[in-house]
C-alpha cells in the first residue's frame, strides 16, 4: 500500500528509457541488490566461464518485481541475448508505470498471458487471462486486510510449502 501511495504521489525514477519508470522504492532495492552488490557482475562472470548457459531469472512479491527489472536491464543493456533470458516473476507488486510495462512486454520471450485469480485461488475457482500486465481487468484492486493473503496460492501456505521441502504432491 506504501508503495500505491507512492507512485500516485509521483515517486517514481526513470528506469532503461527516458520515458518509462519505476517506483523509487523498486528502483533502489534494484540498483542496492544487482548493481551496488556485485550480483550482476558476479553472474556475468559465470556467463563467461560458461557459455552457452539460459539466464534463469525468478522472484516472487518484491523479488518478482526485481527479476523482471533484471531481466530488462540485462536484454536492454544487451549483456546477454535475449533469447537465452527466462523470467518468471511470481506476485508481482505493481512495480511500473504503464510506458515501462510495454516495455517489458516487447521482450521477445516476455510471457504472453496474465492469470488472475478474484478469489481464494482453490481447485475450480473462476480466474481471468489477461493479454496485458497492466489491464485493469486482471488486478486485484481491493485492499487486502489480511496480509496472509500474500502466502497462500491454490490453499497451500507459501511459507509452510517451502520450509516441507516443496512436497511434489501438494502440487498435484
Amino acid at each position: 500500500m506504501v508503495n500505491g501511495l507512492g507512485a500516485q504521489l509521483g515517486a517514481w525514477e526513470k528506469f532503461e528509457s527516458t520515458k518509462a519508470g519505476v517506483i523509487s522504492y523498486f528502483h533502489k532495492a534494484f540498483y542496492k541488490t544487482f548493481i551496488d552488490s556485485g550480483m550482476k557482475d558476479d553472474a556475468l562472470a559465470l556467463l563467461k566461464q560458461h557459455p552457452g548457459f539460459r539466464v534463469w531469472i525468478t522472484g516472487y512479491s518484491l523479488g518478482g518485481s526485481l527479476a523482471s527489472m533484471a531481466s530488462l536491464y540485462l536484454a536492454k543493456k544487451k549483456l546477454v541475448e535475449r533469447n537465452q533470458i527466462t523470467s518468471i516473476p511470481r506476485s508481482v507488486d505493481p512495480t511500473t508505470s504503464l510506458v515501462t510495462a510495454t516495455l517489458f512486454e516487447r521482450q521477445p520471450l516476455f510471457y504472453r498471458y496474465l492469470v488472475h485469480y478474484n478469489n481464494d485461488m482453490e481447485k475450480g475457482d473462476d480466474f481471468s487471462v489477461c493479454e496485458l500486465s497492466d489491464d485493469f481487468g486482471c488486478r486485484n484492486t481491493n485492499l487486502a486486510y489480511d496480509l496472509s493473503d500474500h502466502q497462500n496460492y491454490f490453499d497451500l501456505d507459501a511459507d509452510q510449502f517451502v520450509g516441507d521441502g516443496c512436497p511434489r504432491d501438494q502440487l498435484l
